[in-house]
């Protein structure tokens, strides 16, 4: 499934380019965006980019000690400290493993996202005024999942 064909099976379609950022946090990840300032350095936010041809995920903890990123072309970890190195980081190799990641970083990191999501980028509006793509989306993520946005 290409990435605007995902798009698609949420009810959205668009032929201008698009990006939509979808994040989800160890604690609200409306925090990370609108207060970063008040987040706690040891919170980790996992983030997908999508876009039309391409996307990635950036798992990160805020006080920037270190971010693993997934791409379709392999995955990079940016970090001064050697510990991280040595981690069993899941595999995510399609965008269709994304709802898999967030389980398996859980357990990883002995940690609990806190189900909320916050969406951002040029297709987020579009997203947000359409109830059956945000119910698609959140039902795709799992069982219990719900927005963070206003």
């Amino acid at each position: 499934m290409t990435n605007s064909e995902f798009l698609a099976s949420l009810g959205l379609n668009t032929n201008k380019p698009w990006t939509l950022y979808l994040s989800v946090s160890s604690c609200d990840p409306r925090d990370w965006a609108i207060a970063p300032q008040q987040v706690d350095g040891f919170e980790l936010c996992l983030t997908l980019i999508l876009q039309a041809e391409s996307w990635r995920v950036d798992f990160e903890r805020k006080d920037g000690d270190f971010c693993y990123q997934w791409r379709p072309q392999g995955t990079a970890l940016h970090t001064e400290r050697d510990a991280y190195h040595s981690f069993d980081w899941p595999q995510m190799t399609q965008l269709q493993d994304f709802p898999q990641l967030i389980v398996a970083l859980e357990k990883l990191w002995h940690s609990r996202f806190s189900k909320q999501v916050y969406l951002d980028g040029n297709i987020a509006v579009d997203t947000l005024q359409h109830p059956q793509a945000v119910a698609a989306l959140l039902s795709w993520l799992g069982e219990g999942w719900h927005l963070s946005n206003g």
